[in-house]
């Protein structure tokens, strides 16, 4: 059984939503870079591969996450299918191990709108739920 995001993750999400959207453009990037720096400092390939990796996931995340309509599967479209392809197990996993120290760097402390604890904590645990119902055997391949 899948499991869905509380009305907490539910509300935290729609309410942060807007600041996300507007700073998506930094944060895509900060994860990229965020995942570039996982991988070898003399694999450029690869580096190049796990930025664009974090590029597509947070896109997808944000266009998924709870209030916007639909689940699709990651990497929809023509260019969505061919970048999903280049995606391995680790990617999902790095990608959602990074996701709060990514917007908590971006986002700052700012009262009221930085990276709170609530938001860092939606953020997670929408991410975590999207994969769960969109990228099951993903999942399996990480565990």
């Amino acid at each position: 059984m899948l499991s869905r995001p509380s009305q907490a993750t539910l509300a935290a999400v729609a309410r942060t939503r807007p600041l996300l959207e507007r700073k998506r453009a930094a944060l895509q990037r900060a994860i990229g870079r965020y995942m570039a720096g996982l991988a070898p400092l003399d694999d450029i390939e690869t580096r190049n591969r796990a930025e664009a990796a974090g590029q597509l996931l947070f896109d997808w995340l944000l266009d998924n996450a709870p209030g916007s309509g639909s689940v699709r599967a990651v990497g929809s479209g023509m260019a969505g299918r061919a970048a999903m392809e280049r995606l391995d197990a680790q990617d999902y996993t790095r990608f959602g191990d990074g996701l709060a120290a990514v917007l908590k760097d971006e986002l700052g402390h700012e009262p009221g709108r930085g990276a709170t604890p609530a938001l860092l904590w939606a953020w997670g645990d929408a991410y975590w739920t999207l994969m769960r119902a969109a990228q099951p055997r993903a999942l399996a391949l990480a565990a």
